[in-house]
């Protein structure tokens, strides 16, 4: 890698030629199918106008991928960066309210100079200083105050879970639509894994909305400008607004990172490179920088959607270009379809399906299981470093539908490996490993 191409890793990406453009235009259209609506709905959770939501998925993947070392991430909206961003204002301005964006745009700034400070001060090292048990913790502390702040929307009442509780009005017609939706995801993750089940569902519930008159009188997302984001410079705040903001700012700046981490190891690792946190770092960076100066909320990287990148058959950061010029063909074109889908449907948080990923378990290990020609591969990390331990072995179960395949796990260099078996997505999957080691 030449000294230029250290400051501007795009320059090392691959030539273009037809079969890369095909195959990297089509990776992209899957993972758009999936940002697009998320984007709508992980807005909502960060208390944010619908549409800046798009906004973080147009500029802030580009400029992640065109600096980043690691090529395949997918850079936006993510659900535990909105949640924080959301309690981080709570109680500072209302939400969706011009005080509000303007100050997310502020968060946004200050997590974002927080980390191009620590990249290009070569400080990245710090961040694997959380321990996973905390970082685990905490995570599903998160995942228990987003359904929690998603159960008003889904019963199709403003305000929050404690105002359910106390003064209950349930909207029945917005509680159905929240529930089928629901249902639609669960099942079509299991059924229809290769379905883009979000765009699906949010596709069938705008026509329900249309045709059987709930949007003329329930909540709906109604109009969204179409149209590229303009230049946004946040006035001032005060300094005791400006000063509660620097503690959420820093936690916003270390859990984000900690989930690019997550997912750019095991890019790492299947290209079998060494990860650059400190290039990661410059490049979340400025993402949030590019996020903030198009009016928008925190960006980080989403573990989901940079696994079906990767699954997809993404091989370099051209996958992520075609993204961002599919967001922005829904951004020129598309909005209006956007208009009936009710409220409650959101609520869901814009889960989605994904296959694959990462468990962290005792003694610090982590595994990643993917399919690998014939068999499958998982892949072992022993306290952040790519190895299996001494003496693991161990048996591999999966179940395609009524049909169950049995093979052994054999150790290799740094993954575990089972030959003569069929690894289909929506497959189940039972790994049973031992150690010599039994504390």
């Amino acid at each position: 890698m030449t000294r230029l191409q250290r400051w501007f890793p795009f320059l090392a990406w691959p030539r273009l030629n037809g079969t890369l453009l095909r195959g990297e235009a089509a990776a992209g259209l899957t993972v758009a199918l999936v940002m697009v609506p998320q984007c709508v709905a992980y807005a909502g959770l960060a208390g944010m106008p619908l549409i800046t939501g798009l906004y973080a998925g147009l500029l802030p993947p580009l400029v992640a991928v065109l600096f980043g070392s690691s090529t395949r991430l997918s850079v936006g909206p993510a659900a535990l960066t909105c949640v924080l961003t959301a309690a981080s204002l709570s109680g500072l301005a209302e939400p969706a309210s011009a005080q509000w964006v303007m100050l997310a745009v502020w968060l946004t700034l200050m997590s974002g100079l927080i980390q191009l400070a620590l990249g290009a001060g070569g400080l990245g090292w710090m961040l694997n200083l959380v321990s996973a048990p905390v970082l685990m913790g905490f995570t599903q502390a998160a995942a228990l105050l987003i359904m929690a702040s998603q159960l008003p929307a889904l019963v199709g009442m403003k305000g929050s879970a404690a105002d359910l509780l106390r003064n209950p009005r349930i909207d029945p017609a917005a509680l159905a639509f929240g529930a089928a939706s629901l249902l639609l995801l669960v099942l079509g993750k299991r059924f229809m894994p290769r379905l883009p089940m979000v765009l699906v569902v949010m596709a069938g519930a705008a026509l329900a909305s249309n045709f059987s008159g709930y949007s003329a009188y329930g909540a709906i997302i109604g109009s969204l400008p179409a149209g590229l984001p303009s230049l946004y410079l946040p006035g001032l705040p005060s300094w005791e607004v400006l000063s509660a903001l620097v503690v959420p700012a820093l936690v916003i700046s270390l859990v984000s990172f900690l989930e690019t981490a997550s997912s750019a190891k095991i890019e790492a690792q299947r290209d079998g490179k060494r990860w650059n946190d400190n290039q990661d770092l410059v490049a979340q960076g400025l993402a949030k920088l590019a996020s903030a100066f198009s009016g928008s909320f925190p960006t980080s990287t989403s573990f989901s959607r940079s696994a079906i990148t990767i699954y997809a058959g993404a091989r370099s950061g051209w996958a992520t270009v075609a993204t961002v010029l599919f967001v922005l063909l829904a951004l020129l074109l598309f909005m209006p379809l956007l208009y009936h889908v009710p409220s409650a449907v959101l609520a869901h948080g814009g889960a989605q399906a994904k296959h694959g990923g990462v468990v962290q378990v005792a003694k610090d290990l982590s595994f990643e299981l993917v399919a690998q020609g014939d068999g499958a591969a998982i892949y072992v990390e022993d306290h952040g470093k790519p190895m299996v331990p001494a003496g693991m072995a161990g048996k591999l179960t999966v179940l395609n539908g009524s049909a169950k395949t049995e093979a052994a796990l054999a150790a290799t260099g740094n993954k575990l490996v089972a030959s003569g078996i069929k690894l289909d997505k929506g497959a189940k999957v039972v790994a049973a490993l031992t150690t010599a080691d039994k504390k």
